[in-house]
């Protein structure tokens, strides 16, 4: 079962911002009773709501959770604390510091080869987030993308890719976004290492899952963070974009936060076997730092590529 975004989200009285399937919370824990899962920016008593605004307790026959949970940020932007790997490297590596000249920090995903037939098949590409590589829709065909990011001391000599294509980001209340993703052609002087810094190579492509939900990722911020996945069917608006069929993943209890400002084009990883299930692109602040990402295959599906 999954409920519109917009028959969730609309009127501001109504509170709500985002909806998704996943486990019932009880207090602080996870049940194993699946749910429709609907945020709101404060969890009131039910006699301070309407009567005419009150959410269902079943729809369809499937149990109805509230949660209480600030509406997602952009992961990528000023960074919320001390900056580390923010020096230019070589090799360069995913889960490091990258984007776009105009854009003040991100994350490097991943390296891939495209499977399109006007791209050559010898050219390495790099993935990242469109609002990383792309600049939001604005970056032009052959831009530099910059290790480190320009935000961390990344200039014109630090140029390690052109930006090549993105998944369009589409505006308006009638647009729905499935990824935001980019790729940039590496340069041919760059030398690279597919492996991911702190996880290691990647060993395939999995669909993320609330039964195996232990995941990981190495981003530019916050660096190796553990999660868990809390939500595989995650609607929302991401400043100013709506996007649909999402993930959302909560912070380990012994993680300082999975996500967090700068780590947007983050690879996130089944723990147990090192395959890729998505590429983190939003974050929220609540709850010690939870992440947001587009499910892998639907990022390669949209941008034609096969991850190395």
């Amino acid at each position: 079962v999954s409920p519109r975004i917009e028959d969730a989200i609309g009127l501001k009285e109504r509170n709500v911002h985002g909806v998704g399937v996943g486990y019932k919370e009880v207090g602080d824990t996870l049940t194993k009773s699946i749910c429709i899962r609907f945020y709101v920016h404060r969890k009131l008593p039910q006699n301070l709501v309407s009567r005419d605004l009150r959410l269902p307790h079943h729809i369809d026959g499937v149990p109805v959770d509230v949660i209480e949970l600030p509406p997602p940020n952009l992961a990528a932007g000023r960074p919320r604390c001390s900056i580390e790997r923010k020096e230019p490297q070589t090799p360069i590596r995913p889960g490091i510091s990258g984007a776009h000249r105009d854009v003040a920090y991100g994350t490097i995903g991943a390296f891939c080869r495209s499977t399109l037939s006007s791209d050559r098949p010898e050219d390495l590409f790099v993935l990242s987030n469109n609002h990383v590589f792309g600049d939001q829709n604005r970056a032009q065909s052959g831009d530099p993308i910059f290790q480190p990011s320009r935000g961390d001391g990344g200039q014109a000599s630090n140029a390690i890719a052109a930006f090549h294509r993105g998944a369009r980001l589409k505006r308006g209340p009638d647009a729905d976004n499935s990824v935001d993703a980019a790729i940039g052609r590496v340069l041919p002087s760059v030398n690279v290492d597919p492996e991911i810094c702190g996880i290691g190579r990647l060993r395939g492509i999995a669909e993320p899952s609330l039964v195996r939900n232990k995941v990981r990722k190495h981003g530019r911020t916050t660096y190796l963070q553990d999660g868990r996945i809390v939500d595989i069917d995650y609607e929302d608006v991401f400043g100013g974009w709506k996007f649909s069929k999402q993930f959302l993943i909560a912070p380990d209890r012994n993680s300082a936060g999975f996500a967090a400002s700068g780590d947007s084009g983050s690879l996130v990883v089944n723990s147990n076997n090192n395959f890729a299930v998505g590429l983190l692109f939003a974050y929220i602040a609540a709850r010690g730092g939870m992440g947001v990402a587009n499910p892998i295959q639907a990022v390669i599906d949209k941008l034609s590529i096969e991850l190395i």
